[in-house]
């Protein structure tokens, strides 16, 4: 065998970080604060979901509602309206 010396070469490469797969979100809705009186013991199912999954108390229940609660919902048809007159809407004949 002869001896050959070898040359190492390192190339530095730009690191190639995975982008992590984002599902398709909801457009972020504005939060508000509110304050609710619930059982103890629904309190401590919903601390130990939170923390058994990872998520934050308050987005389990944002979720629980956008999930369960679906009878109403509040919808501005026209939204070039600014605001409602109180008037009847008259159809306009057909052409």
């Amino acid at each position: 065998m002869s001896s050959a010396t070898l040359d190492v070469v390192t190339e530095t490469k730009p690191s190639r970080k995975r982008q992590n797969a984002r599902a398709t979100a909801r457009p972020v809705a504005q939060k508000t604060r509110v304050t609710l009186v619930i059982d103890e013991d629904a309190a401590r199912r919903l601390g130990i979901y939170s923390v058994m999954v990872g998520r934050d108390r308050s987005d389990i229940v944002s979720e629980l509602i956008r999930d369960n609660l679906k009878r109403f919902r509040v919808q501005d048809l026209d939204p070039s309206s600014a605001r409602d007159t109180g008037e009847d809407r008259q159809a306009s004949p057909a052409a």
